[in-house]
């Protein structure tokens, strides 16, 4: 992907086209005419981040590995008129990378240490399944001994599960891995949802990452009382930092919502001029299996990758491109 004054677009044909690049604002933002702008500066920036495991010196990288699985996710949804041979290349090698630090017969560590955990197993099976990779069934088995007495999953197996909490955004995406959703789950996840909406020192970016997760689970899957509780919150639409902005723009779209085009805007007006967003605030602390909080470069990475690929969304949704171009978005990759 150049870095130039032109950004190099592919089409599914293979054909490319020049689409010229926003010039920066005096204030340091891009002016853009559309989300196709912002997703290509936004691309460019992220194939010049390290995130598929190693440095370009062979050194490892610092972004743990659940962050580049999610990553991984995310581009999997872009349609292919994004993709170009750099990021194709660069997506590859991470998957390699993610294949070769598979533990036997389990999941995946986000440090890479011998104990795998729920997040970023699940998030690796997400990333490996959007992008057509085989998923080893220890990592499904895996996420099935995580499952919890009150319905819902844990970080770990645990050894005394009636006494092992489930995390809300662990379940929602541990049941998005395993493309099921029981009774128990969706009690779990309504009563979770309901105490987020009622509660006045709960964290929207959790609130939003429970709904965008959910939303994203095949359709038919979520229960009635959690899709109702889902749309409850977003109704509840505000200006919010550039993570929480672009899961509610995929809760919008996802629900066909027309303020999502609001919302969309309001997203593409928060990028820098280098093509990421800006690093604001805590990202869903709850969700992560580690205590450590994120660092400012995952924090930057996952944003940016949440916001690209919301975007996406939202220029297929629109109609951004001919209808001899238009590329399709699914839940399943955008190939």
């Amino acid at each position: 992907m150049g870095m130039g004054r032109t950004a190099r677009v592919m089409d599914g044909g293979g054909r490319g086209s020049n689409t010229p690049r926003p010039e920066p604002s005096s204030r340091g933002a891009i002016t853009r005419a559309s989300s196709a702008d912002s997703i290509i500066t936004g691309l460019e920036r992220m194939c010049a981040s390290e995130w598929n495991g190693c440095r370009a010196d062979g050194s490892p990288s610092d972004v743990r590995l659940w962050i580049t699985a999610s990553l991984l996710a995310r581009l999997g949804e872009l349609p292919s008129a994004y993709i170009t041979s750099i990021l194709r290349n660069k997506v590859e090698e991470s998957l390699d990378y993610v294949e070769r630090v598979h533990i036997p017969g389990s999941g995946w560590s986000e440090t890479g240490a011998e104990k795998a955990d729920v997040l970023t197993t699940s998030w690796t099976v997400i990333a490996l399944r959007s992008h057509r990779r085989p998923v080893p069934e220890g990592a499904v088995n895996f996420l099935l001994h995580c499952r919890q007495a009150d319905g819902g999953f844990s970080a770990y197996p645990g050894t005394e599960p009636a006494h092992t909490p489930g995390s809300p955004e662990i379940t929602v995406t541990a049941l998005r891995a395993l493309n099921t959703c029981d009774r128990a789950a969706g009690d779990f996840l309504a009563s979770s949802l309901r105490h987020e909406l009622s509660s006045k020192l709960a964290h929207k970016s959790s609130r939003f990452y429970m709904c965008s997760e959910i939303l994203d689970w095949d359709a038919g899957l979520p229960p009635w009382p959690v899709l109702h509780l889902v749309s409850q919150s977003a109704v509840l639409f505000d200006m919010e930092g550039p993570y929480e902005q672009a899961l509610l723009v995929r809760i919008l779209l996802r629900m066909r919502n027309q303020r999502a085009c609001l919302a969309a805007a309001a997203l593409r007006r928060m990028q820098l001029a280098d093509g990421s967003w800006p690093v604001h605030g805590l990202i869903a602390p709850s969700a992560q299996s580690a205590a450590s909080p994120l660092s400012r470069t995952e924090t930057r990475l996952l944003t940016s990758a949440t916001a690209i690929s919301a975007l996406a969304m939202h220029a297929a949704q629109q109609g951004s491109y001919s209808a001899s171009e238009m590329p399709q978005f699914s839940r399943q990759g955008g190939e």
